[in-house]
């Protein structure tokens, strides 16, 4: 089993303790796909057979884009997670991370759909989300010295 297979494995058996790694996850693959260009990006990908990577020129020459912004473009799926670049001489062939399109489901699924326990407002991790502490909007924090916020 190779570490695609693991995380998958891993998400789908994704329990509540660990729901806000599997949101997290979501939410960075999401991003990845937040502009259409790279959803195409994506789908040419995901059509092209494993043992036929994508030159960026191919990708340039299929898109109406100038390789500079096709780039941009493979950078943030690389950093995303949603795509792998080999460097070959002077071009870079790349190619969709191994199961990342069934993780992006699994995900979605686990979190979105199936996790009607919690809702919005129970879910377990949205104060580390939000980067809050624990008392509600509008309570007066007071300091050591009496004083407030």
């Amino acid at each position: 089993m190779n570490g695609s297979q693991r995380r998958i494995m891993r998400a789908k058996r994704a329990g509540p303790e660990n729901i806000c790694e599997h949101q997290e996850k979501l939410a960075e693959l999401a991003r990845g796909l937040s502009h259409p260009l790279r959803v195409e990006i994506v789908r040419m990908l995901a059509n092209r057979r494993p043992d036929r990577p994508c030159i960026c020129g191919d990708i340039v020459n299929a898109l109406p884009l100038a390789q500079s912004t096709v780039s941009q473009h493979l950078k943030v799926l690389r950093d995303t997670g949603w795509v792998t670049g080999e460097t070959n001489g002077t071009s870079v062939r790349y190619c969709l991370v191994h199961g990342v399109t069934e993780e992006f489901g699994t995900l979605l699924e686990r979190v979105i759909i199936n996790n009607k326990k919690t809702g919005t407002a129970g879910s377990p991790c949205l104060e580390k989300l939000l980067g809050r502490s624990g008392r509600p909007r509008g309570e007066k924090h007071v300091r050591s010295d009496g004083k407030g916020n």
